[in-house]
């Protein structure tokens, strides 16, 4: 959220929507709030989250949460779109431009390159992780209804909501410019490979730009920064010590420092 703010244009105004869980701590909520103590022109809203998704399946590193952006279109319903974004990413540039951009008909828009093959459909799944929802199309579609009905059949779900997302609405998935996603692992290279193995969705040129100058970076995977010395690290360091969470002594320096560079 530091990020979002520190890289927006000046005038534009932000709306953050929370959804949170019933055992999401009250200090948690306060910490937040006071980030009206350094930035100007946005506003943020929690909704607390009932337990419809309790069939969910879960692994030890997905919990409940992952679940709740099914519901979007319900929860929102004076909202037309909403942007998604996981917590382990870090924002470079003002997201007008990524907010705004057409749908084309599709429920939701993502980036494909480096994400699993379905077995299912054999085309390689969009992550999750950065979502343009259109929620018109979301309640229109009736996501929440059809989602809950195939957790509640004990469907095996192996990459849990992206397994929901890619198997069963495959056809309404668009794809957005790649550099609204970029991955903290993974070079160039890679990132040419897969794209000829998703069918060549960006050209080189795109690739290579959104590589140098991207506007997301995600922290994908269990390697995070507070817990790893991968690439790009120092950038969400950077966000990370305007936050009222860092404290010096809360993170072992050295042992974050003296892992091998991935």
């Amino acid at each position: 959220m530091i990020s979002i703010l520190s890289s927006k244009q000046e005038f534009t105004f932000i709306s953050f929507y929370l959804i949170i869980s019933k055992d999401f701590d009250r200090k948690n909520i306060n910490f937040l709030l006071s980030l009206h103590e350094q930035f100007d022109y946005f506003n943020i809203t929690f909704f607390e989250m009932d337990d419809r998704y309790k069939n969910a399946f879960l692994s030890k590193r997905m919990t409940i949460q992952t679940y709740f952006r099914f519901s979007l279109g319900k929860v929102f319903p004076h909202l037309n779109r909403i942007l998604y974004l996981d917590s382990d990413i870090i924002v470079y540039k003002d997201l007008n431009k990524l907010y705004n951009l057409n749908f084309n008909g599709k429920l939701v828009l993502g980036q494909v390159t480096g994400c699993n093959r379905s077995k299912k459909t054999g085309i390689y799944h969009i992550n999750n992780g950065i979502l343009l929802f259109n929620l018109i199309q979301m309640r229109k579609m009736k996501i929440e209804e059809q989602v809950i009905a195939i957790i509640d059949k004990k469907k095996k779900l192996r990459y849990h909501d992206q397994t929901l997302m890619n198997n069963y609405f495959n056809k309404y998935i668009g794809i957005f410019p790649i550099e609204y996603h970029i991955r903290n692992w993974g070079n160039f290279r890679d990132v040419i490979k897969w794209n000829k193995l998703s069918g060549n969705l960006y050209n080189n040129d795109d690739i290579y730009f959104a590589q140098k100058y991207p506007t997301i970076r995600h922290y994908l995977g269990p390697y995070k920064p507070m817990n790893s010395n991968r690439n790009h690290i120092e950038d969400w360091w950077f966000f990370a010590r305007k936050s009222k969470y860092f404290r010096k002594k809360s993170f072992d320096f050295k042992k974050i420092f003296s892992f091998k560079k991935i």
